[in-house]
């Protein structure tokens, strides 16, 4: 590696300097920043450093890390000691090991990876080491899991600490599945947040909040001293999730000038023209990760709000493998019959059966399925039916639903179709088949390798979110970066390695001004 005194290159395990004799920092290779002799990892740029080759003779057994965006969850078991202090070694694992079963299980549900099985509790990365957009969300989903888990009257309760950062994971060692270290002080963090937690609670950091702030409910609990972290964290105690609609993630953030799609959103505006004077159909909004699909389906919403146009949304989730039928679930529930989060079952029942009336007497026989797949069911219970048998009653009520609210203009948005499970798909499919020739117009919107039967309706028509022009993307960066001059050559710099992405240009400006 570079003195940082004098430039000299020196062998990865020289402890002083060949040229000037230092025993002073070393510089990174990649960003010039000094690092310590015998670092592993650039602190600045997280590259791999010479001396993390050096550990071992057999190319086997090296250590190779990444640094990675991750979250980190810590779980334990409260009052372990005391569930156990009466018990033998043998019986106290016994107690115990059913517990972080549970909790390996409901991590893995979500995609979480167990690093390490505690005692009495587990840590869990999520983004690695295979990276995972939403990386935070299925955390929260996670620990939202785990609490409920641990409802039940054996007297076992947990606590967790969550929190997002940047760390540092190591290929496995010796090909031992599973067995991985994990570097950087977002795992002191997460743990020391779990530390934080009251029985049955989970605590996030203020990094955390920062990327699920649109889909969760939190309570603030101001900024906290944690041992060993430098300065104030700023933490949240998790709630729940929020219904999964697409406005949810813009509405009441400050946002950049929409520009540079035009074209998109008259595309859109003409559809619901169309579907003004009858003619309904289905535009599918196709682009890549970042490239602005929610934000051109969140302004044309806005504009339809505006014509006093009704709006009904969904989205999934990116575990929406885990949760089937959640987008169909909250689509109806906060959409569609715009339930109260807290109304009481009887009266959601009574909203229910009112909307549904302009459907005929025949949707009586239906209205019980119905109750039932909204969580709202009576006494009497649904009619007993086989899984396949409800999934076809469901579908029907579906597509009947949206041809009876054809009749009037309204738009139905549902985002992220590459995320959605196999049942949900088949809702989806209905309601494509459903809005043909009806006032009703249909935007959905995917990346540009998901594929579905329904593309090939004559009534389906596609138009892509591609990279932003030249001068829209320089724009954007001026309006981000602000006018100084100084920032000239930055702002270049920032245009051109954002490649038109809208979102890595807002990601790489806020990573910037989070260094200054």
């Amino acid at each position: 590696m570079r003195c940082a005194e004098c430039g000299t290159t020196n062998p990865a395990s020289s402890r002083f300097c060949e040229g000037c004799g230092c025993e002073r920092a070393a510089a990174c290779p990649d960003c010039s920043r000094p690092v310590s002799p015998g670092a592993r990892f650039c602190g600045g740029c997280g590259v791999a450093l010479g001396a993390a080759e050096a550990g071992s003779a057999d190319p086997a057994l090296r250590i190779r890390g990444e640094i990675k965006p991750v979250t980190v969850l810590f779980a334990d078991i409260v009052g372990s000691t005391q569930l156990v202090a009466q018990l033998d070694p043998e019986e106290a694992m016994a107690r115990l090991r059913p517990a972080l079963t549970t909790m390996c299980e409901q991590v893995e549900r979500f995609e979480g990876l167990v690093v390490h099985t505690l005692g009495d509790g587990i840590m869990a990365l999520f983004g690695a080491p295979q990276a995972q957009e939403g990386h935070a969300l299925l955390a929260c989903e996670a620990a939202l899991a785990l609490q409920g888990a641990f409802q039940g009257g054996d007297g076992v309760r947990i606590r967790v600490g969550l929190h997002s950062g940047a760390a540092v994971v190591d290929a496995p060692v010796a090909e031992v599945a599973g067995e991985r270290a994990v570097h950087g002080v977002a795992t002191h963090v997460a743990s020391r947040l779990q530390a934080l937690a009251e029985p049955g609670t989970t605590i996030l950091s203020g990094a955390c909040h920062q990327l699920v702030r649109a889909y969760c409910d939190a309570r603030p609990l101001g900024r906290r001293v944690l041992r060993g972290v430098p300065g104030e964290v700023e933490v949240y105690q998790l709630l729940g999730l929020r219904p999964a609609l697409a406005s949810q993630q813009f509405r009441g953030a400050t946002l950049a000038a929409f520009r540079g799609r035009e074209h998109e959103l008259g595309v859109l505006q003409r559809g619901l023209q169309a579907a003004e004077s009858g003619q309904g159909g289905v535009i599918g909004v196709a682009g890549s990760p970042g490239m602005g699909k929610s934000r051109l389906c969140y302004e044309f919403a806005e504009w339809c709000r505006g014509r006093l146009v009704p709006v009904f949304e969904a989205r999934a989730h990116p575990y929406g493998h885990a949760a089937p039928l959640q987008p169909v679930l909250e689509f109806l529930r906060s959409s569609f019959f715009e339930i109260p989060a807290m109304e009481p079952a009887a009266a959601t029942r009574r909203r229910v059966a009112a909307r549904l009336r302009g459907l005929g007497p025949g949707i009586a026989a239906d209205l019980p399925v119905l109750y039932d797949f909204l969580g709202v069911a009576d006494d009497t219970g649904a009619p007993r039916l086989t899984p396949k048998a409800r999934h076809e009653r469901l579908l029907d009520v579906v597509r009947r639903l949206v041809r009876y609210r054809g009749r009037q203009a309204s738009v139905m948005i549902v985002e992220n179709l590459h995320w959605l499970d196999e049942a949900s798909e088949a809702f989806v499919a209905a309601v494509v088949d459903a809005v043909a020739g009806t006032r009703t117009l249909l935007v959905l919107n995917y990346r540009p390798a998901y594929a579905a039967p329904w593309m090939r309706r004559p009534w389906f028509r596609e138009v892509a979110v591609s990279e932003l022009p030249g001068a829209a993307m320089e724009a954007l960066v001026g309006e981000l970066t602000g006018d100084d001059p100084a920032l000239g050559d930055l702002r270049q710099r920032v245009a051109e390695r954002s490649g038109g992405n809208p979102f890595f240009a807002e990601e790489l400006v806020r990573s910037l001004a989070e260094e200054r």
